[in-house]
């Protein structure tokens, strides 16, 4: 099999209006299936906004519009509807540790979803900085971070989607998908969930042998508690458990 090599996504300019409300202030990150951005609405509130861009299936033509590559229409339909449930996901999920959904539209040949700006980084960056200094969390820090985040994934696990018996798995639990709130005083730090996945996706040491090898058919709310303990693991140790679809 050939490998597909992903482009880098074309980011929309700075003060581009989304849904005739939000205005881009700048790029935040780029990842598999989108583009993140900065941007604040007319009272100057700041948000992040989620953009579906898969460069692998699509690209973005001179008025901003994402059009799918010749040939990948129905790759790129279901990335698009994977995209879409995730908005879905979160928007019959109300806890706080879990990102809220502030709005999600369609335009532009995609699809976008809007979120809280948080300031406290992620954890993958606060365990990264820690380490390169020696330093670890306390044990303390790390029960509380898992105590929140347990929490979630039980209001998370007891819910359904909308009109649907169908259970929500978050199906991703990474350092880097779980964002730090800082209270006012900074006193204060609280764990958000962000970012969902799906059955066939995962990241090499947090995803559980049953999301990959039997195509998501055993998953189930152990999935999650897998990828939470790898999370644990790496926080504690600095590196993920070994994956076992490492060759």
């Amino acid at each position: 099999a050939i490998c597909m090599e992903k482009k880098k996504a074309t980011p929309l300019p700075r003060k581009r209006m989304l849904h005739r409300r939000y205005r881009i202030s700048r790029e935040l990150a780029e990842g598999g299936f989108g583009v993140t951005y900065l941007a604040e609405d007319a009272r100057g509130t700041i948000y992040v906004i989620k953009e579906h861009f898969p460069t692998w299936y699509a690209s973005r033509d001179k008025s901003g519009v994402v059009v799918p590559l010749p040939g990948k229409l129905g790759d790129y339909e279901w990335s698009l509807a994977a995209f879409l449930q995730e908005a879905s996901q979160l928007s019959v999920l109300n806890h706080p540790n879990i990102v809220h959904l502030v709005d999600a539209f369609e335009e532009k040949g995609t699809a976008y979803y809007v979120m809280p700006y948080l300031s406290g980084g992620d954890l993958a960056h606060v365990t990264r900085c820690l380490f390169e200094e020696q330093k670890k969390l306390s044990q303390a820090a790390v029960l509380s971070l898992l105590r929140g985040l347990l929490e979630a994934l039980q209001h998370m696990h007891s819910r359904r989607l909308r009109n649907s018996r169908t259970p929500i798995y978050h199906l991703d639990i990474k350092p880097a998908n779980v964002l730090l709130s800082l209270s006012d005083d900074e006193l204060d730090v609280q764990p958000i969930l962000i970012d969902f996945g799906s059955p066939d996706m995962g990241t090499p040491g947090f995803v559980p042998h049953e999301q990959r090898e039997a195509g998501g058919v055993g998953i189930g709310p152990w999935s999650d508690i897998y990828a939470l303990a790898a999370t644990v693991h790496m926080l504690l140790l600095g590196s993920a458990p070994p994956s076992h679809l490492t060759p």
